[in-house]
């Protein structure tokens, strides 16, 4: 059942509907907005948001728990705590813009990377390359992770998680909430994050992966960072990148690192895909 769920939501992701528009979490942060006036007035009265959302799914999941209606109920919690946003379409947009006028920054481009954008465009095609390989991790493999481990329930509590910490800055939070929203996010990411590096590593140079993963543990300055740059290292060195610059003499266009880098995922997608269809194969044959 959770191989056929997880199917179906990334076919109905990738194929058929347009993510930004049901998936931008607006119902939650007026959810948020409208509990946190009725909370009592303490650092981590915020904490008990989530509460609600997670005990009705949970619910749910217990009732729709076996036959079509499980598949289905799973099918649609799963398809909602993707994305938000299509990185497919997010990334082609970055390549559609630069190619268009390379003399100017895209401005995709620009919103994609935030205060991570660089004047150089070697050290751009570098961090662009990193973001899409950390941000395919966020919006996919991380919920469909928790999705397997504890169904609809996991991938919201995934989600939610993530939410309130990339949105803590616009909240009226306390440091100590977020503090604690962030070592959360850390916990829910630690395992997920390596699996997802090690899918990076045998869907490209799987030698060089475990070198960049290990180069960017060694440098992480703070644990709350060290994920991201595991995820990053492991697929820059999957797609050997500083081997090409070397090789080549000259940089690797942003245009052709952002392909290069959205490859890996799809890729990295279709060996998940693949594993899940062995393991359900395996299951249904013993």
């Amino acid at each position: 059942m959770t191989f056929f769920a997880i199917l179906i939501s990334l076919l109905l992701d990738r194929f058929a509907l347009e993510q930004e528009t049901y998936r931008s979490g607006r119902w939650f942060d007026g959810y948020r907005n409208w509990l946190k006036e009725k909370l009592p007035d303490h650092p981590l009265a915020i904490l008990l948001v989530p509460v609600a959302p997670l005990v009705a799914i949970g619910w749910f999941q217990s009732v729709f728990d076996s036959g079509l209606s499980a598949l289905v109920y799973s099918s649609i919690v799963l398809l909602f705590c993707l994305g938000p946003l299509d990185l497919d379409r997010q990334v082609n947009r970055v390549i559609d813009e630069l190619e268009t006028d390379a003399e100017h920054e895209s401005e995709t481009l620009s919103a994609m990377l935030g205060s991570e954008t660089v004047a150089s465009a070697p050290d751009t095609g570098i961090r662009l390359a990193g973001k899409i390989l950390t941000e395919a991790y966020n919006r996919l493999f991380g919920v469909i992770f928790w999705f397997i481990l504890l169904g609809p329930l996991g991938a919201a509590l995934y989600r939610i998680a993530h939410h309130l910490n990339s949105n803590a800055h616009e909240s009226e939070t306390v440091e100590e909430t977020n503090d604690v929203i962030a070592q959360l996010c850390y916990l829910l990411d630690w395992l997920p994050a390596r699996m997802t590096a090690l899918l990076y590593a045998v869907s490209g140079s799987f030698e060089d992966a475990l070198h960049g993963w290990q180069a960017s543990a060694d440098i992480a300055d703070h644990r709350l960072e060290a994920n991201k740059r595991i995820l990053s290292g492991a697929g820059l060195g999957a797609l050997r990148v500083g081997e090409e610059y070397e090789e080549q003499g000259s940089p690797l266009s942003t245009a052709v690192l952002a392909e290069t880098a959205l490859g890996l995922v799809w890729r990295a997608s279709l060996v998940l895909i693949g594993l899940l269809a062995l393991g359900y194969l395996v299951y249904w044959i013993g």
